[in-house]
């Protein structure tokens, strides 16, 4: 191919109509594959949340008011939002709604990238990364968060305060934006102004939930975090799954009836669940740490956002008790932001969760009933997946460490 037609070409994948063709034609896809294929992968949007709004809509309960709730109370808004088309069309309602917000985010994100040649690369990762995860990519409520968290990324920079307001917002929905925010008030000059947004808005959350009567359920969800077991996709949960599967009676899987999540027990158990709580939190106050000591010394810590950032995510995955596939959108927003503006270090780091991430895809929803009756090759592919998880943030953590020139 000569040089003209290679240019031509990549004129071609770099040009806007064809990124925003391929990411409607994912979301698309995705649909499809959600509503026809596996609606199983969709099981939230079709069985839970429609729970939670009837509770609301016939006056019995309102979860996170006057019962206790695994969310924050923001997380109401998106969920019952849906309902709005009739309890009937809820699951389109909830995808087009989702769709949306990532229309928006894509926007902005082909709009605001910096480096004009990081825009289209930032683009085909998100499109790539939606593609790997499936439909669960769309199908709870992380999938909200995601382009949320991804604007307030975005307006770090420019605009602090508001970058600081829709951190807020994505942390009151699911909890983990609270580490972007952490990020940002270590490394950005204008940390204040960021914390300044997302008080703003957690105080204000919290006067309404009180307001609305919740007292001590608008904090429950930490309480739901706490109580739980090992989740049979967490990486601590391996070894007993793999002793199941060699016949140790001691070893098995069940399913939690009030989390509704399968879980395993087995000998030590409760203390290796309790461990990865003091190992997670050993993860950001050590990545913390870091970023710390390594900002004291740069001309600009915006270049160290999407390393701590990711780290931060990654040790809230790799040493949770819980496993989950949407897990996988929170490592979105960060990625996007380090091929943005550290994009030679980061490539790698993204291809590597493109890989890992379509390996949670094949487990669940896929082989998730192979992982279930412990088959082997379904726990290899987990274990593979597992382990990523560990490298992930050990290679996002080496960038924190790492001294960069000119900074």
């Amino acid at each position: 191919m000569s040089t003209t037609a290679r240019l031509s070409t990549l004129r071609w994948w770099n040009h806007p109509a064809t990124l925003w063709g391929a990411f409607i034609a994912v979301h698309i896809w995705l649909i499809w594959m959600g509503m026809v294929v596996g609606p199983g992968s969709l099981g939230d949007v079709s069985g839970v949340y429609p729970f939670w709004v009837d509770g609301i809509l016939s006056g019995q309960f309102i979860v996170g008011i006057n019962a206790p709730w695994v969310y924050p109370l923001v997380a109401l808004v998106p969920i019952a939002l849906p309902s709005i088309a009739g309890m009937g069309h809820y699951v389109i309602s909830w995808l087009i709604m989702v769709t949306i917000l990532d229309l928006v985010g894509f926007f902005f994100l082909v709009r605001a990238a910096r480096v004009p040649s990081a825009r289209p690369l930032a683009a085909w990762w998100w499109t790539l990364a939606l593609l790997a995860l499936g439909p669960v990519s769309l199908g709870r409520i992380d999938s909200v968060v995601t382009p949320i968290t991804i604007l307030g990324m975005l307006f770090l920079l420019t605009r602090p305060a508001l970058a600081g307001v829709l951190l807020a917002v994505g942390a009151w929905i699911k909890v983990w934006p609270a580490a972007i925010v952490g990020a940002a008030v270590i490394l950005l000059r204008r940390r204040w102004s960021v914390a300044l947004g997302a008080v703003m808005f957690s105080a204000v959350t919290i006067v309404v939930g009180l307001l609305l009567g919740a007292g001590a359920n608008l904090l429950s969800f930490l309480g739901f975090q706490g109580s739980r077991g090992l989740q049979i996709e967490s990486p601590a949960a391996t070894v007993y799954l793999w002793f199941a599967a060699i016949g140790d009676p001691n070893s098995q899987i069940y399913f939690d009836k009030d989390l509704l999540t399968y879980q395993v027990s087995g000998l030590g158990v409760s203390t290796v669940a309790q461990a990865m709580t003091v190992i997670m939190a050993l993860a950001v106050v050590a990545t913390a740490a870091v970023a710390l000591w390594r900002v004291r010394h740069a001309r600009s810590g915006m270049v160290y956002l999407p390393a701590v950032s990711l780290a931060f995510v990654m040790a809230l995955i790799a040493f949770n008790k819980v496993g989950s596939p949407q897990y996988y959108c929170w490592l979105i927003p960060p990625i996007l932001l380090g091929l943005i503006i550290d994009r030679t270090r980061f490539i790698p780091l993204a291809v590597l969760a493109l890989a890992s991430t379509l390996l949670t895809q094949m487990i669940y929803p896929w082989m998730y009933d192979d992982v279930l009756d412990v088959k082997p090759l379904a726990l290899t592919l987990l274990t593979l997946r597992n382990l990523s998880e560990v490298v992930l943030f050990a290679y996002a953590f080496a960038l924190v460490a790492r001294k960069r020139r000119n900074t």
